[in-house]
């Protein structure tokens, strides 16, 4: 890995972690909102089995203080929870925009690395592809010497290239360009190889913005 690709691989990475903590902090404010509303109707069912217990209480003449000051203890727990909610929402909403300002310079940082690790392939591909390139002039010659005026099976013909045999095994070519196959059968393996982070980018819409 050279200096280049190190130092944006840093520059995401920091990026990322802000982009994390945001998102975690948005996680447990939801996790808080969750358990609030999960207090309300627990309290809620309390509640109800006390005012019907009340009225039986009352005609046996029972003292009903500890079920009223517990009635009263409810509906208090009840308001904060409702509080709690109401804050929670409000202050998941003020995160909203900014949660996806960092996913966006997160996205941006990404490409950034990414596109340092393709200029580095790039330089590697150029050294190679010349010397590919003649190999491939160099079999269809020999394949047209080897037939004269007549015809035979030819590995390579003159349309593009979009497929490299495998002469070991000719059932499973080396290459074949299926864009998305590709790319899903060697996501885990580019990943390691080049010391990839687990991170894929999710584009930011504008509709996905709060308007004010």
């Amino acid at each position: 890995m050279t200096n280049k690709i190190q130092e944006k691989k840093e520059i995401f990475l920091n990026k990322k972690a802000e982009y994390d903590k945001i998102r975690q902090d948005d996680n447990k404010l939801y996790e808080r909102l969750n358990i609030a509303e999960e207090n309300i109707v627990s309290l809620q069912e309390e509640m109800d089995s006390l005012k019907q217990q009340r009225p039986a209480m009352l005609a046996d003449n029972k003292d009903i203080t500890a079920l009223n000051k517990r009635l009263k203890a409810i509906e208090e727990e009840i308001e904060i929870n409702k509080d709690t909610i109401t804050g929670i929402t409000d202050k998941r909403k003020s995160m909203h925009n900014p949660i996806l300002n960092l996913r966006q310079e997160a996205n941006k940082e990404f490409q950034n690395y990414i596109k340092e690790i393709l200029t580095s392939i790039r330089k590697d591909y150029m050294k190679l592809a010349p010397k590919l390139a003649e190999v491939l002039k160099d079999y269809i010659t020999l394949e047209t010497m080897r037939d004269g005026d007549g015809t035979n099976y030819a590995y390579f013909g003159i349309q593009d290239i979009n497929r490299l045999p495998n002469f070991d095994d000719e059932r499973n070519p080396l290459f074949e360009y299926q864009y998305y196959r590709v790319a899903g059968e060697n996501r885990d393996r580019v990943r390691e190889k080049y010391d990839i982070p687990d991170y894929d980018m999710q584009r930011v819409r504008l509709t996905e913005y709060f308007n004010d």
